[in-house]
């Protein structure tokens, strides 16, 4: 009987501790939360505030909420594009494609279409505006709404930045981010690159594609393009 209690114990002890330390990495964990108001042109960002070139807006004929095209992608970790030729927007990291057309409600999301409540557009002040929720949520993230405040809250776990591959170039060619964080690297050069990181990995982009790696523990993470051995950078994790 005591040797059936003492286990018992020792049981509810390492169950405790287990909790405790799901709790504290939970808590660690770095997460994105946006808070954005119907006609407002503040939004927080994990509380921190945020000017924005245009208030989100309800569209009438749908009931959807739209906002600026960049705002949403960029502080989710996209790298988000424009070709003014075909007024078309693309958004994208390592596992996800979305372009949308000006005027059009056929999106594309890794090449498979699907169809929008309402059509992005470009509005009266020339911000091109894009439906919050369909963006958010195939990035990954989750949307709430608020009908009393007219407020929109997406929250992603994770927090996500974006280094360009231009000019030949890494940029920016350091960057610091704490555990946890998602980063992206895009191709805007039109020919291929290949980037290898001391212990993370390695991946052949082409124009317009990107990679993606979340970086856990702290340290200097050094990389380069192997067909380009000038072209160096870093990620600082602490």
């Amino acid at each position: 009987m005591k040797f059936s209690a003492l286990r018992l114990f020792l049981m509810s002890v390492l169950v405790a501790c287990l909790a405790a330390l799901a709790l504290t990495e939970a808590q660690a964990a770095p997460a994105t939360t946006i808070v954005l108001t119907i006609g407002q042109q503040v939004a927080t960002v994990n509380g921190d505030t945020v000017q924005l070139d245009t208030a989100p807006v309800i569209d009438a004929a749908s009931g959807r909420t739209f906002v600026p095209v960049r705002f949403v992608g960029e502080t989710l970790g996209a790298y988000v594009g424009w070709d003014g030729t075909v007024r078309k927007v693309t958004y994208l990291t390592g596992d996800t494609r979305i372009e949308l057309v000006i005027g059009q409600k056929i999106a594309t999301v890794n090449g498979k279409s699907v169809t929008l409540d309402a059509a992005p557009y470009i509005d009266t002040n020339s911000r091109t505006m894009v439906p919050v929720r369909f963006v958010s949520e195939q990035l990954g993230a989750t949307v709430s709404w608020d009908g009393t405040a007219r407020t929109v809250t997406i929250v992603a776990p994770w927090v996500g930045k974006v280094v360009q591959i231009k000019g030949f170039q890494f940029a920016p060619a350091s960057l610091t981010v704490a555990p946890g964080t998602r980063v992206t690297w895009v191709d805007l050069d039109q020919r291929e690159h290949t980037v290898t990181g001391s212990g993370w990995g390695s991946a052949t982009l082409d124009n317009m594609t990107a990679y993606s790696f979340t970086f856990g523990a702290p340290g200097t993470f050094d990389y380069q393009c192997d067909f380009h051995t000038d072209m160096l950078g870093s990620i600082i994790v602490k």
